[in-house]
């Protein structure tokens, strides 16, 4: 009887395995997929795939850990698809978001400032966005250590 159970837990365990590679693997695909340095608009499936694998793992941990890896202080354009991102990961991602998103927030805010001083075409945008991002961000870390039912977040 313990034999059974033990090959059951073994293939829930195989399964639930292939299925975190499998979602790591689209969120990789999407994220690639939208950071790219074309001056085309981010695909909205793309942006969908992310903001719904953000409510599938009730967070933001695998976007980051993707995010981080892009080469963010070398295209200007890639940069502002970042910042995009983030921005509809903020507003319609899980509410998790926020909080995992709070501790990349400095070098969101680092980001910008490059972009700030570089004089690039798409520099200013991304400078702005950027510290857009970071300003909210702020305030909901803010919010959720004060009292939060008074703000209405």
């Amino acid at each position: 009887m313990s034999k059974t159970k033990t090959k059951n837990d073994n293939k829930t365990e195989k399964a639930l395995a292939a299925e975190k590679e499998q979602f790591g693997k689209q969120q990789l695909q999407s994220i690639s997929k939208i950071a790219t340095s074309a001056e085309v608009p981010p695909k909205e499936k793309y942006v969908r795939n992310i903001i719904l694998g953000s409510h599938k793992e009730g967070g933001a941990t695998t976007f980051w850990s993707y995010i981080l890896n892009l080469p963010l202080s070398s295209n200007s354009m890639v940069s502002w698809k970042v910042c995009y991102l983030l921005h509809k990961m903020l507003r319609e991602g899980h509410r998790n978001v926020v909080t995992d998103s709070h501790r990349h927030s400095r070098s969101i805010r680092d980001m910008g400032a490059l972009w700030g001083n570089l004089h690039d075409r798409y520099g200013h945008i991304v400078a702005l966005s950027a510290k857009y991002l970071h300003l909210k961000m702020e305030f909901h870390a803010k919010c959720q250590r004060e009292d939060c039912e008074k703000w209405n977040c």
